[in-house]
């Protein structure tokens, strides 16, 4: 996705990936909770005790989300300075392939709604 909108806007790479990373890890964490539990554990040093599979999971996106913000990074495509539409989010679900080791494939609906969440 961070690729197609980049022909749109031009952007900085990472700081895309960093506007969409949160949102999409929350569409699919339950789909593949192990890698994402895995990534909260090895990574972020979250501490599993009495956490299930999923809320590890999603105690690792909140605190990625956060170190994206406490690195004053945006959050959003607006934050950002891009004004994101319908019609670029629409483009990008046209030619959206999910890559291979994704944790499962996306509708272009999906595609739409993850970035439009990224408004």
């Amino acid at each position: 996705m961070e690729n197609l909108l980049g022909a749109h806007f031009h952007g900085t790479h990472g700081v895309q990936l960093g506007i969409l990373q949160p949102v999409y890890y929350r569409h699919i964490y339950k789909y593949c909770a192990d890698k994402f539990a895995w990534f909260a554990r090895a990574v972020l040093d979250i501490k599993d005790e009495g956490k299930t599979k999923e809320a590890l999971a999603l105690a690792g996106i909140d605190a990625l989300e956060a170190l994206i913000k406490n690195a004053n990074l945006p959050l959003s495509f607006h934050e950002a300075g891009y004004e994101l539409t319908l019609e670029v989010a629409k483009d990008v679900a046209e030619n959206f392939i999910a890559s291979p080791g994704s944790c499962r494939p996306l509708s272009k609906e999906e595609v739409v709604e993850i970035i439009m969440k990224c408004k």
